[in-house]
């Protein structure tokens, strides 16, 4: 009977371990957040995603991977700038930004490691068209420590971005229109002035002819 008590004394203790490990594991797991969480744009305007990296607690984290998904009907991918110290890695598998894979992977080391929040990088996405689309991390991120231990692995991967696109299909006939009106699509000072003088002579071409046909109704 006591060696019972005994037995299940300890299978207690070993739940009771395994609880409290288990709990310590998740809590001091690296987590991937963004900002903003919403976003609204309209067609053709661009939509910036800050990714942060949050290292576990007493963890000091060194590389890191982040893959962004996103719905390539509704978005374009731009480009990805890192920010402060961090390292790109720039070769195939850990550096991928193909818009037809509706993904991109961005991997980079951080000199010394951090044991505080950072900011990894900031995406910069355009609205193709008026719509709704969610940009998320991808299951090829990871953060690793001095040991190349993942320490993202257990940690929930949330949703980046919930982005609204509103207005004209950006790559609609009507959009384009509408940029020309509003003198969008012209860069630079010298472009605009050709096109109003190419516009003017138009008029003033108009305006002779008008007069050349009022004088011979009058005849």
């Amino acid at each position: 009977m006591e060696n019972k008590n005994i037995i299940t004394y300890a299978a207690v203790c070993v739940a009771i371990a395994g609880l409290f490990f288990s709990s310590v594991s998740s809590v001091s797991a690296a987590t991937l957040n963004a900002e903003p969480t919403k976003l609204t744009v309209s067609a053709g305007e661009e939509a910036r995603v800050v990714v942060n990296i949050i290292p576990g607690i007493n963890e000091r984290e060194y590389t890191a991977q982040v893959e962004l998904k996103y719905p390539s009907d509704l978005f374009k991918f731009e480009t990805f700038s890192y920010n402060n110290k961090w390292v790109p890695v720039i070769r195939s598998v850990y550096d991928e930004a193909d818009n037809g894979d509706v993904s991109i992977i961005k991997t980079a080391g951080y000199p010394g490691g951090f044991t505080e929040p950072e900011v990894f990088g900031v995406a910069i996405f355009t609205a193709k068209r008026s719509g709704t689309g969610t940009i998320i991390f991808g299951n090829n991120s990871f953060v690793l420590d001095a040991y190349n231990n993942n320490t993202l692995v257990g940690a929930t991967l949330p949703s980046v971005v919930s982005v609204r696109a509103v207005g004209p299909d950006a790559s609609g006939p009507g959009y384009a229109l509408a940029s020309i009106i509003s003198f969008g699509v012209f860069s630079n000072t010298i472009t605009f002035i050709s096109v109003f003088l190419f516009l003017l002579i138009l008029y003033i071409i108009y305006l002779a002819m008008r007069h050349t046909g009022e004088e011979e109704d009058e005849e």
